[in-house]
This record gives structure tokens, C-alpha cells and sequence, in this order.
């Protein structure tokens, strides 16, 4: 059994409010450079695992932002290592830096947020 101390705390909401975060800076990215975009422009996203006090920083460009987003509309970009698999997170996705995420926890009120 595993050291309460030792073991993170995860917050669905934490969670989900940094899913919102990125998308919404996402948003505004796109909207501002418009037909100027190019796809190699690189972003920085703030790690959605939800581990409490999680501020680690995923650097993707805005090409993958766009195909993972694309491809994983309702999901979690992480950390790696920040893979909850007690609470049930599943794999969907592998990159060289990050894994997108489907949390099982999260209820279907927080999914339509993404956009």
C-alpha cells in the first residue's frame, strides 16, 4: 500500500480548469495571428493532469495543438509521468513529451467546455 504523503493529490476540477486555460489561450492565439498562423509558431500548455500543485509546462507547436485537439476534443494533455492510472486514465494518445488522456472522473457537464 502506498504512503499517503507520498502519493499526489488529484482535483478533477483543477483538471478541467486547466483543459479551459489552454483552450482558451488557444483561442486567443489563433484569433490574433489569423491567416498568418503558421504551424510551426511554438505553444506552451500548462500540464492537464490535475495533480495538485502540478506546474509543469508542455512545449508542442501549434500544428500538434491543432491535431490533438482535432483528434481528442473531450481529453487531457499531460506529463507523462503524470498519468493517473488509480483514478483510471487511459492512454489515447503517445507523443515525444506528452500523452493525451482520457479521465474517466470527468463528468459530461466540463466536456462541452473545449472547444
Amino acid at each position: 500500500m502506498e504512503d499517503p504523503k507520498l502519493t499526489p493529490s488529484y482535483d478533477q476540477d483543477r483538471a478541467v480548469a486547466k483543459r479551459n486555460m489552454n483552450s482558451e489561450s488557444f483561442r486567443l492565439v489563433t484569433s490574433l495571428l489569423g491567416k498568418y498562423m503558421d504551424g510551426t509558431l511554438p505553444l506552451r500548455l500548462h500540464c492537464e493532469c490535475g495533480r495538485v500543485g502540478c506546474d509543469d509546462i508542455i512545449n508542442l507547436t501549434l500544428e500538434q495543438r491543432r491535431e490533438a485537439l482535432r483528434m481528442f476534443q473531450q481529453d487531457f494533455i499531460v506529463v507523462r509521468e503524470h498519468i493517473d492510472e488509480v483514478k483510471g486514465d487511459k492512454v489515447l494518445f503517445n507523443a515525444a513529451n506528452y500523452v493525451v488522456v482520457k479521465k474517466p472522473i470527468v463528468d459530461r457537464d466540463y466536456r462541452g467546455k473545449r472547444q
